[in-house]
């Protein structure tokens, strides 16, 4: 029983917490870090192969495809509250609840 509560605190402290931020912005980074090895490979097979082959247009697919990944998920965890604005002057929006 005091495992189990021990585990369930500790997944809502991941998922709910700060957790959750860190958790979206490894996300975020590994994202970033792929679209960037996917834009410097298909560099790379655009200098080595001339021209030749379809090596560098799979790679840029890829990006292209992460990108937009990427951008649909920040989309859909802002829409879900789980990225909030923040910077010198962040938006406040309503919560919806009557205080």
């Amino acid at each position: 029983m005091g495992i189990l509560l021990i585990v369930i605190r500790y997944d809502d402290e991941i998922f709910f917490g700060k957790g959750l931020t860190m958790l979206t912005k490894l996300i975020i980074i590994a994202f970033m870090i792929a679209i960037l090895y996917s834009l410097a490979s298909s560099f790379y097979f655009l200098v080595n192969d001339k021209g030749e082959g379809d090596r560098m247009v799979r790679r840029l697919s890829w990006r292209v495809g992460l990108s937009l990944l990427l951008v649909i998920l920040l989309f859909a965890g802002f829409k879900l509250g789980v990225i909030e604005p923040s910077g010198v002057n962040p938006v406040q929006y309503p919560s919806g609840r009557a205080d």
